[in-house]
Formats: C-alpha cells, sequence, structure tokens
C-alpha cells in the first residue's frame, strides 16, 4: 500500500535526519518503509518522549514527528521543552496523532507544532507537510551548517489520490 502511493513521490534533497518519537512500532514501521528507498533521509527512532528529547538535543534532525501518547511523558510536554530549549526550539515538530479534534490542534499549533497531522495519514499529505516545514526551517536560518536547503520535492502528477 505505501509502495503504490509513494511510488511516483520523490525526494530531491540533500541529507535530512528526521526524528520521529513514536511508541507503537507498527507506526514507525511504516514512516520507516516510506523511506527506505530513499538513501538521503536518516530516521531516528525513539519510543519514549525522554529518550526523544535527548536524541533532539545530541543529534539536532532537521525535523521531529511527534506522537502525543507516550509511556513515560505526554507529547505535549515534549513539545514544551522542545520549544523551550536553545538546542532544539527552531527544530521543526509535527505532530502526528489519532486524536482529530479541531482544539487539539489548534492548542499544539499554538504551542509551537509546524503541524498537525491526524492518524492514518495520507502519505503524499505528510511528505507535503514535511516539505512545507524543512523549505521554511531553510529560509529562516540561511546558510545551514550542512551547506544545503533541505526539501522534499515531489512529482504528484502521476499519482493517485490514496488515503
Amino acid at each position: 500500500m505505501v509502495e503504490e502511493e509513494t511510488e511516483n513521490l520523490k525526494l530531491n534533497t540533500g541529507d535530512i535526519t528526521i526524528l520521529y518519537i513514536e511508541d507503537n512500532l507498527s507506526n514507525f514501521e511504516l514512516i520507516a518503509s516510506m523511506f527506505a528507498e530513499r538513501g538521503n533521509v536518516k530516521l531516528m527512532e525513539a519510543m519514549q518522549g525522554g529518550i526523544g528529547l535527548e536524541l533532539a538535543r545530541e543529534h539536532r534532525p532537521d525535523l521531529v514527528l511527534l506522537d502525543l501518547h507516550l509511556p513515560d511523558i505526554d507529547g505535549d510536554e515534549v513539545l514544551q521543552r522542545l520549544r523551550g530549549d536553545e538546542r532544539t526550539k527552531s527544530i521543526p515538530v509535527i505532530v502526528v496523532s489519532a486524536d482529530a479534534t479541531p482544539h487539539q490542534e489548534e492548542r499544539l499549533k499554538h504551542a509551537g507544532a509546524e503541524a498537525y497531522l491526524t492518524k492514518p495519514f495520507n502519505v503524499r499529505e505528510l511528505l507535503s507537510v514535511i516539505n512545507r516545514a524543512l523549505e521554511k526551517k531553510a529560509v529562516e536560518t540561511p546558510g545551514a551548517p550542512n551547506g544545503s536547503e533541505p526539501s522534499l520535492a515531489s512529482d504528484l502528477s502521476h499519482s493517485s489520490d490514496g488515503a
């Protein structure tokens, strides 16, 4: 299913590191399979919020995908700590959650989330949101350390509207 939806999606970018803070192994494996064919994406996994915070501080990924329901620290708290730390405050955070209430989405965006996607998510939508977040980060931080402007370019002209 993922292969069909992403068959014509391309990543044309420099190296990108994405940290996925998610306690559900199946969800992580879905995202990992989505990026498996794309050698320029390094996907790091943290199954607990505390570990995710440590990885974010140490590795400073280009982007964080954050689940809200974690076993040790709520995703809300993880977002707050990421935003409150000089080392991680500029890293775009995309919240991915099964909670589809508009109040939750608005509250988390106000708290500093770049975007909010509900599970199960549309692969094209996820890639588009990641693309926008990375492009925005590249514009806000010109002369990024890796020397390239990270972006995801998607050729969606031949893709079908999969869910």
